[in-house]
């Protein structure tokens, strides 16, 4: 059996396996399983690729020096993930997918961490997508609760990494890919996408200098960047700043005293 299938078939037991100690009831379950050979597509795609990001244009005057920008519906400043700072790296990364440069687009750890963090919390805390999931939900399969559309995101998320790591690419080198393209991508309240806009938004500075509390306070955003917005909402983003704070410390990326 192919590795891709492996980790696919591993990732959707444990998957079920959460979705049951959930809660989910039977006669919810059936139609959804019922679908689920269709959502399933273990044969490569060869048009998953990422989209280009639409970005402003810089307006500049006969000596070449800027004046404005022109933008369109999104607000949006692309820059290399060498260029933005690793205190915002390391924060994203421990708040949405810690594994991500162990995992091969699915994680089984991921999973079981949400299980267990939202039954300790009562509710939804943390949900159990990787980066890779995440970027494939964006712009391939949308953001429809079913299983069906859970399992097909999981199988184009191994395809989409399959594809990038080819012969030539390290494993590293195809996740800086997909870890820059979902930095530079998501969408963190006050009309600014990717962290870039963002950290000027928020801070005044580039992605370059944000530091740890503030990079805190941009990872948070992530989940829900509407009811987590610091300026419409400043105790609801505390709170949530303070959930990410939590997590680099589980994650061993700060220690108590830094929190």
């Amino acid at each position: 059996m192919r590795r891709p299938i492996q980790i696919l078939l591993r990732f959707m037991a444990i998957t079920a396996l959460g979705v049951v100690s959930m809660g989910l009831i039977a006669s919810q379950m059936v139609p959804e399983i019922a679908k689920l050979p269709e959502a399933v597509s273990f044969d490569t795609e060869d048009n998953i690729v990422l989209p280009e990001l639409p970005e402003g244009s810089t307006i500049v005057d006969a000596a070449g020096e800027p004046v404005g920008t022109l933008r369109g519906p999104e607000n949006r400043i692309v820059v290399p993930l060498a260029e933005m700072s690793q205190e915002l790296r390391d924060t994203v990364l421990a708040v949405e997918d810690a594994d991500f440069y162990e995992h091969e687009g699915v994680s089984a750890r991921s999973v079981l961490r949400a299980i267990k963090a939202n039954s300790d919390a009562g509710g939804v805390e943390q949900g159990g997508s990787t980066i890779t999931q995440q970027l494939v939900k964006l712009n391939l399969v949308g953001d429809d609760r079913t299983i069906e559309r859970k399992i097909r995101e999981a199988s184009l998320a191994i395809q989409l990494e399959d594809s990038l790591c080819g012969d030539e690419a390290t494993k590293k080198q195809c996740k800086d890919i997909i870890f820059q393209q979902y930095l530079n991508q998501i969408y963190l309240g006050q009309g600014a996408y990717g962290v870039e806009a963002a950290s000027r938004a928020y801070f005044n500075k580039s992605a370059a200098e944000v530091n740890l509390a503030e990079a805190a306070m941009l990872a948070a955003l992530i989940k829900n960047p509407t009811n987590y917005d610091p300026i419409e909402n400043p105790e609801g983003a505390e709170d949530r700043r303070g959930v990410a704070v939590s997590r680099m410390v589980d994650e061993g990326r700060i220690d108590r005293e830094q929190a």
